[in-house]
């Protein structure tokens, strides 16, 4: 009974924790379309903000590495500055400068390459190769472990080839490792995920 309340626990927090993505958008279609193979890490925030990602991509022998990171703090001056606006036009101009944060991830000013070594590149593709990523299963496949996580963050990974676009969801991937050591689903996320963030820069405070 105890097993069967877990299982059941954790399955709600992983379909309601598919709410977290910003799911597919024009920025994962346009690697289906121009690249070979992609793989996406998506960054759940603690609200409604726009979320950042990091991409690494594979087009013939070429390893390029991406982010995505939609920062624009500008707002926060008008938004301070109400006293000296009328009522309505600083409601509108703040209302239409804040319109990014509702927009889905593009190619666009918040788009842009992530500087490394065409070696180290093509290095971090063959580490995250040796995790078998298109073979992993997300937590919706086994709720197996018997402590539960409460409130805790998400793993977002999307695979892209040319045939379908693939989004794997961890909820507490790195506590459950912990507290039920040993699935390879996991293990697999968490070992690519601490890839990214060994190579790529380190994400900025978006807000």
């Amino acid at each position: 009974m105890k097993i069967l309340a877990t299982s059941i626990l954790l399955l709600i927090c992983i379909y309601s924790c598919r709410g977290q993505t910003k799911g597919i958008t024009p920025m994962h279609k346009f690697f289906q379309k121009y690249a070979d193979s992609t793989i996406i890490i998506e960054y759940d925030t603690d609200s409604y903000e726009p979320h950042p990602y990091r991409i690494i991509s594979r087009a013939g022998k070429s390893v390029n590495t991406f982010s995505y990171e939609p920062i624009d703090n500008s707002w926060k001056t008008l938004s301070s500055s109400k006293k000296n606006f009328p009522t309505q036009l600083w409601y509108e101009l703040l209302s239409r400068k804040t319109l990014y944060k509702n927009r889905q991830a593009d190619i666009n000013i918040f788009f842009n390459l992530v500087e490394i070594n065409p070696d180290t590149s093509l290095r971090i593709w063959k580490d995250i190769s040796k995790f078998k990523p298109w073979q992993l299963l997300d937590d919706k496949s086994y709720p197996e472990c018997s402590n539960i996580a409460i409130d805790a963050g998400y793993s977002i990974m999307h695979l892209i080839t040319k045939k379908e676009i693939k989004t794997l969801i961890y909820y507490a991937p790195y506590y459950y490792e912990e507290q039920c050591p040993g699935n390879k689903n996991r293990q697999g996320i968490v070992g690519i995920e601490r890839l990214f963030e060994k190579n790529f820069p380190k994400l900025p405070n978006l807000w």
